[in-house]
Formats: structure tokens, sequence, C-alpha cells
């Protein structure tokens, strides 16, 4: 049986454990190591990458945060990289055209393709953004290289671990870097079950807390309620789920054990509000357990009004970005044999399509090419 605590849509299932693998994409890989832990910002006070903001505080706090797959962390260490020796501007204008031209071919075959949306070709793409880039504009230039080039943005809202890096291309290829680390987890926060897939900047995701429970009934009937919406309304959906869940568990999150309750009509009219039950349905009509505080459908599903939970036993995962959050107030143990790449390491392409490398080469030091030529 799969069960639910629905306000802030945690999942578990009977006699049932998520293994699964994170890649963290850190420009504090030194540090991290000389800790021996990956810790939250709430302890270092560190900016972290892409976060978003809640009431000037952010949203991250004890929360980490983890790519469930390996290509897409480096992709996003590649991203990083390119932003930090740009924003620092440790590479020469013409050091810039060539990476500029490099990456234009790799995504259209040669330099006299055209992008059509933009109607321009490499020539006047780097007439372009080499002003922008020696003016310092490196918000603009991503901007330009996201559009045209595939290039995944990686949302950059704070730049405080710029400044941390070293002022060398040695210094930010040796300090950026990817930690894959194992988890076992019990409870996985995750808004997208009901759906059965979410819309993301890398493509369609799918759940990780149905723990392989088939809940066809009630996919069903939340998919014919939410036709209506479109993808920029279920991103938005997603964007703002995720925010309560992950605001929710951090305002708990010192304590290591969370508990969350609600009143059994409130998680009733959540079901109502997304079509897992009818908007004229009442309590009576259902399956329900008013000591315990549990709502079944369909035998598929039994919802609770209050769930008690290790800190340690959860994880949430943000679908829209294809990211793990894992609670780790106490942070997690990490050491050199969880460093699977550096930025050193990559040597080609920033689209999510073009970038390969093979895990299990990484050299530490090694030096990117296309850079330092």
């Amino acid at each position: 049986m799969l069960y639910c605590y629905k306000p802030l849509d945690i999942f578990w299932a009977d006699n049932k454990t998520l293994d699964f693998k994170g890649f963290h994409v850190t420009p504090y890989l030194n540090e991290i190591l000389n800790k021996g832990k990956i810790l939250p910002t709430i302890h270092t006070g560190k900016s972290t990458l892409g976060e978003n903001t809640y009431a000037s505080s952010s949203i991250r706090g004890c929360l980490v945060s983890f790519f469930d797959d390996f290509q897409l962390a480096m992709n996003g260490c590649y991203s990083l990289t390119i932003y930090a020796l740009l924003k620092k501007k440790l590479i020469s204008s013409e050091q810039f055209i060539e990476l500029v031209k490099s990456e234009w071919v790799s995504v259209y075959g040669n330099e006299q393709s055209i992008d059509f949306e933009n109607s321009m070709n490499l020539m006047v793409f780097t007439q372009i953004l080499t002003p922008l880039y020696m003016a310092g504009e490196i918000d603009t230039v991503f901007k330009f290289l996201e559009r045209s080039l595939d290039f995944q943005n990686p949302h950059i809202l704070t730049t405080q671990w710029v400044d941390d890096l070293p002022n060398s291309i040695d210094g930010v290829l040796e300090n950026i870097g990817v930690l894959e680390v194992n988890f076992n987890k019990k409870y996985i926060a995750d808004p997208s079950v009901f759906m059965g897939a979410a819309p993301s900047i890398y493509g369609d995701a799918y759940p990780k807390g149905d723990f392989d429970q088939k809940i066809y009934s009630i996919e069903e009937n939340v998919r014919d309620y939410c036709t209506e919406l479109t993808e920029d309304e279920e991103e938005s959906w997603y964007g703002s789920r995720g925010s309560d869940i992950a605001k929710a568990v951090i305002k708990n999150c010192k304590k290591p054990k969370l508990t969350f309750s609600a009143e059994l009509e409130y998680v009733f009219s959540e079901l109502k509000g997304l079509g897992i039950v009818d908007f004229s349905d009442d309590l009576d009509d259902l399956e329900f357990d008013d000591v315990n505080g549990t709502i079944n459908i369909e035998d598929e599903v039994t919802f609770v009004k209050q769930v008690t939970i290790d800190r340690d036993d959860l994880a949430i995962w943000n679908p829209s970005e294809h990211e793990w959050r894992i609670p780790a107030f106490d942070g997690i143990s990490v050491s050199e044999s969880n460093v699977v790449a550096l930025a050193g390491d990559i040597q080609t392409a920033m689209g999510n399509s073009k970038l390969t490398y093979e895990k299990g080469t990484t050299v530490r030091g090694r030096k990117n090419p296309k850079v330092e030529s």
C-alpha cells in the first residue's frame, strides 16, 4: 500500500525504501573535501547555486541539492565553469570568440549556418556577444547562449560563489566539481506522483515517490481534471509546490524528527482540488477512518492527516529541475572517493545533448584545452 501526507505530498510504502544516486555540483569542492562534509547553507552562509529566496532568506536552508543524473550534473558543471571564467574575465576576447565558435559549430555543424530564430550567423553572433563580454554583461551573454546554442542556463541568481573562487583559470577548474553520493530514503516528497510525469527544463520527469505502486485510477482522474492547464501553468504549479514543501521542511529541520499534521477535512479538500475525488463527494462517501485519520482511495493510496518521520529518512524530489533536495542539517559525509569529475575534465559542448563525458576517467588537475589555448 502507498501512503501519502497530501499537504506536503510526502509518500511512503510498506516495507520499502528508495535507493538512488545524487550528483552534487559545487564551486567549493576543495573546501568540502577539507571538512569531509557537504554542509547546507544554514551552516555555511554560502550562497547556493540557482537558489530562490523567500523573505530575503534562502529556501535551501538545511537542504542540499543533487542532480539525479550524471550527464545533467556535468552539463551544470560546465555551465558554471564558463560563467565563472567569463564573470572573472579570465579569458581574452580572442579566446571568447574561439569558445563561441566551437560551440556554434557543435550546434549548427559549420560557421555559415544560420540561427533562424534570431536570423544571425556566427559572425553577427560574435559581433554582438564579444562587446557584451568585454563590458561584463555576463547574464546577457548567457541569455544569448541559451537561446541560440542550447546552453544550459544555470539560473544563477547569486554570485557570491564566483567571488569565492580563485582568480585564475587553474583555480576555477580545480574548485568546481561533481560529488556522487548514494542515498537510501523511506519518505519521498514528490508533487508529481499523481500526474504520472512533470514538465522539466530537461524534458519530462517521472515520479520518484510512487515506489513502483500502480495508481491508475487516481492518475486518470487527476489528468482528466488538469487537462485545461497550460504547460506554463503546470510548471508554475510545480514550482510553487516545491517551494511550499522546502519551506515546511526547513522550518522544522533542526529537529531530528519531523511531525506534520492537518485536519482531515483539509486533506479531503486538497483531494478535491486535484480531482482525486469529486466535488460532490463528502467524507461519508469514501472509505475513511476518523479514529486513525485516514482516507483510502481505490485501494491505491491511503491519505493520512498526520505523519512523524526521521529527518534523515526524507528526500524531496523537484521534478522541474531533475533535482533532489536532501535535508542535511548535520551535513553529508564525503571524501575524495566521492569526486567523479572536475570542471577541468570536461572537454566539449554547452548543450544538453552535446556534452559527453565518460564516467571514471577523472584525473585531478587536468585542464580544459578549450579555455587555455
